[in-house]
C-alpha cells in the first residue's frame, strides 16, 4: 500500500500556530501582532515560531499560504475542456467564489485577506500577484474565446473587472453583504446563482459591446 504524503501543513502545533496569527494578523495587522501574543493564543512557547517557521514573516507567509493553497492540495480537478466556453466562464466564476466562501476556511481567512489586499505586504506580493494573475489568464482566455472580435484592451479590462466582482462579493463580510442585501445567501446555491449572475452580465455586455454586428442593408 502507498504510503500517504502528509500536507506540508500537518502538524497539531504548526497548525495552532497558524490559526492563532491568522487571528491576530487579521484583527491587528502584521506590525502590531507580537511572537508573544501568537504564542499565548496559540497556548505555546515563543520556541515554537523559530522552531516551525524560523520567524515572523516567515509564520506569516505561511498563514497565508495556508488558506490560499490548502485547497489546492486536496482539490480534485474539474475537467471544462469539452464546455462551450459560456459554461466555463461560469464554472471558473462559481469556483473562485466557492474557494473563498465555502471551502474548509478559518473564520478569519476573509479579513486577513482583506487586510493584505489594502495594506500589501511586500515581501508575500509575489505569491498574491501568482495567484491573481492565474485567475486573469484564465478568465481573459475565456473572455476573448467568447468574444474574439473584442480588441485587447476590452478583453483585458473586462477580465479585471469580472475578478474586481468577485472579489468584492466573496471577500465581504457577511454584516456589510446582509446590511446591502439581505436576500443574499452565499451557501452552495447562492454561490451558483451569484456565479451565474456575474459570468451572465459579463458575457451579455460583451457581446453587446462586440458582439458580431449585423451587416448594413444595401439600400433599394
Amino acid at each position: 500500500m502507498a504510503r500517504k504524503v502528509k500536507s506540508r501543513f500537518e502538524h497539531d502545533t504548526r497548525l495552532r500556530l497558524i490559526d492563532a496569527a491568522g487571528s491576530l494578523f487579521a484583527e491587528k495587522g502584521f506590525a502590531a501582532t507580537t511572537i508573544r501574543d501568537i504564542c499565548e493564543k496559540a497556548g505555546t512557547n515563543i520556541a515554537s515560531v523559530n522552531y516551525h517557521f524560523s520567524g515572523k514573516m516567515e509564520l506569516y507567509e505561511a498563514t497565508l499560504q495556508y488558506t490560499l493553497l490548502k485547497d489546492q492540495e486536496n482539490a480534485s480537478p474539474v475537467s471544462t475542456k469539452e464546455l462551450p466556453a459560456e459554461e466555463k466562464l461560469y464554472q471558473l466564476v462559481l469556483g473562485m467564489l466557492r474557494n473563498i466562501r465555502l471551502t474548509d476556511k478559518p473564520e478569519w481567512f476573509p479579513q486577513l485577506l482583506r487586510r493584505e489586499m489594502l495594506f500589501p505586504t511586500a515581501e508575500f506580493q509575489e505569491l498574491i500577484q501568482r495567484l491573481l494573475k492565474q485567475d486573469f489568464d484564465k478568465v481573459k482566455a475565456i473572455i476573448a474565446e467568447i468574444v474574439p472580435q473584442a480588441d485587447k484592451y476590452s478583453i483585458n479590462a473586462s477580465t479585471l473587472t469580472l475578478l474586481g466582482q468577485v472579489k468584492s462579493v466573496a471577500m465581504e463580510s457577511d454584516e456589510v453583504l446582509q446590511a446591502l442585501f439581505p436576500d443574499l445567501k452565499l451557501d452552495a446555491k447562492g454561490c451558483q446563482k451569484m456565479a451565474r449572475h456575474i459570468a451572465d452580465v459579463t458575457i451579455a455586455g460583451m457581446q453587446a459591446c462586440y458582439g458580431a454586428k449585423p451587416a448594413k442593408k444595401k439600400r433599394a
